[in-house]
């Protein structure tokens, strides 16, 4: 099997002879791995022509951690052990690696949240976080990426119970090594990123006929700033669910000589931006500020200043300003949202005034009116209508209430006038002001106001409904009363949700059958559909 393969080199038999033993087995000492290389002997020989669709079925059914779950505990604990204490080659290891890897990710493909929690949690018992924090030091490329490919699903999704795991053997590694490394990655894929810019701009500037060397120191280069983007995912899933132990870790260790893992994405970030956007490297941008509001939401007060303290919100203002002229247009909107949301980041549980006012007279507001009135343009006809928003379309809403927030958020703090003109005077100022709502929350000893878009399915919350939360609630004990509020709300929101699809069914499957037969009974029937 491809992606298990437990040997240097190929198991080729010889026919009418036994398989030749790889040289770095011992039978007698890796019991588990020897097994495992005589179950992947049979499944070549069942699957001699095929043995790639085997894959996925042998990890599943042979290995998988849901069945036989003590026998699995211990192959699974003693082959990352094995891996750990370096008596493996540098393929064996990535071949596990990758084997590990499916164990998790099969969940995931079937949307099975509660047995990919499951099965994160068990490998993180029996050693997988110390096991990756060894091998992201591994010299070998190979392992290094199926080391960060295994890290990833092992915190996919933020499991906290994994991330405090991590945590708790950080807190008793003295060197630092597993941040060091990191930042070391960081900052080779920042001079691997300056290489190839310049010489992209050597090329586009002189059109020499590229030499096989300077062709090969191009592609080399890239790769490294492309491979950047997954270390860059791992680092927000170590943070996801605003882990703020480890957010604070990746800043600052408790060592003489720390290592600045946000300092350094953050330097990543302004190299990625200056100059001008490659297409090529969108998607890396994208993911460098999905890493730093990862960094700072929750929210991480010293993060939240590191970025403020660098002006990273002078890069967020390029990339909104920017016209970004020959790029695609879905990879601008995605790279403008999360900047947006990096920005609004540095926002949340801020109380006092600079931060804000240093927002306001760093962005600007005129391009954030444009980027809103292009979007109401793309909306407007749909909403005005009634009508279902197709998945692209909701985005964009989703887009423009995110910059609406940001301005009506800073709009507590500031007076400017450019703010104001940028709120007031958006096309879709209207619609945008109906729809945004506002809770106060306490943190600690003061109060911050939270915004957040009303979702569409309230206006279908009828004074009957509202009525069966205001007056059939328990309020016998506090207790009951959250108890019975929750379960009532659950209630309310799943009839909403019906009123929504009935009548989205109504609209684009019978009205359009009503203007067909009777035209003149087609607006009564709008009106009913909307006023029932």
């Amino acid at each position: 099997l491809a992606s298990t393969d437990f040997s240097d080199e190929p198991f080729e038999a010889a026919e009418g002879r036994a398989e030749e033993e790889p040289q770095d087995w011992d039978p007698a000492n890796n019991t588990p791995l020897w097994a495992l290389h005589l179950v992947q002997t049979q499944c070549r020989a069942q699957f001699p022509a095929d043995t790639l669709d085997g894959v996925e079925e042998f990890d599943e059914r042979l290995l998988g951690i849901d069945e036989n779950g003590a026998l699995n505990e211990v192959l699974l604990e003693k082959l990352m052990g094995l891996i750990t204490d370096g008596s493996l080659s540098a393929k064996v290891k990535a071949g596990l690696l990758r084997a590990f890897t499916i164990f998790i990710n099969q969940h995931k493909k079937r949307l099975e949240t509660a047995a990919m929690r499951k099965a994160q949690i068990q490998m993180a018992g029996l050693g997988a976080t110390n096991m990756v924090v060894h091998l992201v030091q591994d010299p070998d490329p190979e392992v290094f990426c199926a080391t960060i490919q295994f890290a990833t699903s092992l915190f996919w999704g933020g499991n906290s119970v994994v991330q405090d795991s991590l945590f708790k053997h950080l807190e008793s590694d003295e060197t630092q090594s597993f941040v060091r490394t990191f930042s070391e990655k960081i900052q080779h894929s920042l001079t691997s990123l300056r290489n190839w810019k310049s010489e992209l701009a050597f090329v586009t500037n002189t059109a020499p006929e590229i030499g096989e060397q300077l062709h090969r120191e191009m592609l080399l280069a890239k790769t490294d700033v492309i491979e950047s983007k997954n270390v860059l995912r791992l680092l927000q899933l170590l943070c996801e669910g605003h882990h703020l132990k480890l957010q604070d870790y990746l800043r600052e260790q408790p060592t003489a000589n720390p290592v600045n893992v946000v300092t350094e994405i953050i330097r990543f970030l302004k190299e990625v931006i200056s100059g001008g956007l490659e297409e090529s490297i969108f998607s890396i941008a994208i993911q460098t500020f999905h890493t730093l509001t990862e960094l700072c939401q929750g929210p991480c007060p010293e993060n939240q200043a590191a970025l403020v303290a660098r002006n990273v919100t002078s890069d967020i203002n390029e990339v909104l300003e920017s016209a970004f002229p020959q790029r695609d247009d879905t990879l601008v909107f995605e790279l403008r949202c999360a900047a947006t949301l990096t920005l609004l980041s540095l926002l949340e549980g801020c109380n006092e005034q600079v931060r804000p006012k240093l927002i306001v007279q760093t962005i600007n507001f005129g391009a954030v009116q444009a980027i809103l009135d292009w979007i109401w343009i793309a909306v407007e006809g749909p909403i005005a209508s009634g009508g279902y928003l197709p998945e692209d379309q909701q985005a964009l809403l989703g887009m423009a209430f995110n910059l609406f927030i940001l301005m009506s958020h800073l709009r507590t703090f500031s007076d400017d006038q450019n703010l104001l003109s940028a709120i007031e005077g958006c096309l879709g100022y209207g619609y945008l002001q109906s729809r945004l709502g506002v809770v106060e929350i306490a943190r600690g000893a003061a109060s911050e106001k939270v915004y957040f878009p009303i979702p569409q399915n309230c206006q279908y919350l009828t004074d009957d409904l509202k009525n069966e939360i205001l007056f059939h609630i328990d309020r016998s004990s506090a207790s009951a009363k959250v108890t019975s509020f929750q379960a009532k709300a659950v209630e309310v929101g799943s009839k909403m949700e019906f009123d929504r699809r009935l009548t989205e069914w109504l609209q684009e499957g019978v009205l359009p059958a009503v203007h067909a037969l009777w035209p003149r009974l087609a607006p009564r029937c709008r009106y009913w559909i909307h006023h029932r």
